[in-house]
């Protein structure tokens, strides 16, 4: 996820680029460029020609005294300023459109697009770019230029001319990136919405500051439960248990949330994903319609089965369409409709689950819970290519007999993991190999499963979704979970 965040920074490398006009004092402002890295971004003690410019890691340090004006510019072009009263500055796009939360997701997704990079890089270098220009006729700085177009016409897509060439920022690109970046555009939690253990809808809230979670379960009976938990960190700020409930765990990246508990010899889960609190619009649904899951289901008995869901709509205005289900049991048909923030699917007129689809950057996720009981997850089947299944990823893995906290490296078409410790104080270390997007029977038609890998020699099935940078891997054989993800709360 790309987030133009400068944050505090003990230690930072520069550039110098020019001095004079500066103070003379040896004092200093530091900052960086926080989760993915923006290098090439000059950072002017404004009026000046005393910059520095962000280094590979985002990092910042320019030779000032506070309070100052800091003026932030891509190549020769100014994009915004900020006022700076301490010797550490935070600069987000929220920051420099003055709070602006629609003016902050244009130029948090134009920032990406001018560097030619997508929004979920993990590093984006501007350095190269000299010009970028909106309005040929100004020479207000970038974001009051956008602030000018937006007033006329809040949904517009801009075109930009960036040196010799010209690129567009669509409604759909802020649309996304507000979507992966809701703490760039101005929300200082991160709200998640799914399921709980099947019982109805869930929506929760975590504040990476104060890593304090809030909740509200509204069940399928029409009862709301509500509640907040200070979260513990077990594992690389991924894996928590909350202080005041030592036996419940959670599994919390920026993209998705998983609690869990054991009660009477049964593990019970609480799902979500993470999205702005916000209700769903015809934009989200031409993100998440049309398109066909790989789907996962956990039933209360226990029991792991798999199907492919079709979710499609004629006009994603009207805010419904149809739905189909395929697993070895057969093909289910239904509708479904939204209802405010989440999705209601219907068979024969009446409610058969509540869920919630998430728009994705290159695939959409779906989590939703049966009246009946049990709830399912899924991602967009869409092909993994090797070049998506690759990096760290810091796991749990949960089996009958324990559980363990690892490391995992992806390559491709091949993997190592290694536990750091376990329950029974037995870790271990292997490596393998996986199958892209493997073929399976289902009713005696061979079926691709786009979007998911096979770990060889096992019956183990693995979703990957490499934009939003978490796995869940499941062996319904053993009974075997594992989740993990590379990108931490904080």
């Amino acid at each position: 996820m790309k987030k133009l965040i400068y944050s505090i920074s003990t230690a930072a490398a520069l550039f110098l680029v020019g001095c004079g006009g500066g103070s003379s004092s040896t004092e200093s402002v530091t900052g960086t460029v926080e989760a993915s890295y923006l290098a090439g971004v000059k950072v002017c003690v404004k009026g000046t020609d005393n910059c520095a410019v962000t280094d590979a890691n985002g990092k910042f340090v320019i030779n000032a005294a506070a309070p100052v004006t800091l003026e932030i510019r891509v190549g020769n072009s100014v994009i915004g300023d900020v006022n700076v009263s301490s010797n550490t500055v935070e600069v987000t796009p929220a920051v420099l459109a003055d709070g602006n939360a629609t003016v902050a997701a244009y130029l948090g997704a134009m920032m990406h697009i001018i560097g030619g990079c997508k929004i979920t890089d993990e590093q984006c270098n501007l350095g190269n770019v000299q010009e970028v220009d909106i309005n040929s006729t100004s020479d207000e700085p970038l974001v009051k230029e956008l602030m000018q177009v937006l007033q006329s016409n809040p949904d517009a897509n801009i075109t930009i001319k960036v040196d010799d060439k010209t690129v567009e920022v669509t409604d759909d690109n802020v649309t996304l990136y507000e979507t992966v970046n809701p703490m760039m555009v101005g929300e200082t939690e991160l709200y998640y919405h799914g399921i709980a253990g099947g019982e109805g809808l869930l929506t929760f809230k975590v504040d990476p500051k104060t890593m304090t979670l809030t909740y509200q379960v509204n069940d399928f009976n029409g009862s709301v439960e509500s509640g907040s938990e200070e979260l513990v960190d077990l594992y690389h700020n991924l894996f928590f248990t909350f202080k005041n409930n030592p036996d419940e765990r959670a599994f919390i990246s920026k993209t998705m949330a998983v609690s869990y508990y054991t009660e009477g010899g049964q593990t019970y889960y609480n799902v979500g994903l993470q999205y702005p609190d916000k209700n769903l619009t015809a934009t989200d649904v031409k993100f998440f319609a049309n398109k066909t899951y790989n789907d996962i289901f956990f039933d209360t008995d226990g029991s792991i089965d798999f199907s492919i869901v079709d979710v499609n709509t004629s006009n994603p205005a009207d805010l419904n369409g149809t739905w189909t289900s395929t697993d070895a049991d057969g093909v289910e048909t239904g509708t479904w409709n939204v209802d405010g923030d989440h999705i209601v699917f219907k068979q024969n007129g009446s409610v058969v689950a509540v869920g919630f689809l998430k728009p994705g950057v290159s695939r959409a996720a779906i989590v939703y819970g049966d009246v009946d009981g049990g709830f399912g997850i899924g991602l967009e089947a869409k092909p993994l290519t090797a070049d998506e299944v690759k990096g760290t990823f810091y796991y749990s893995y949960t089996d009958p007999t324990g559980q363990c906290f690892g490391e995992v490296e992806l390559d491709g078409t091949s993997g190592k993991y290694k536990d750091e410790y376990c329950t029974d104080n037995q870790p271990e270390s292997n490596s393998f190999t996986l199958e892209l997007n493997p073929t399976v029977d289902v009713n005696g038609t061979s079926v691709t499963l786009n979007g998911m890998a096979k770990v060889s020699g096992l019956d183990e099935y693995v979703f990957i979704d490499p934009d939003d940078g978490y796995y869940i891997a499941i062996n319904p054989t053993d009974k075997s979970i594992s989740i993990g993800s590379n990108k931490p709360l904080k």
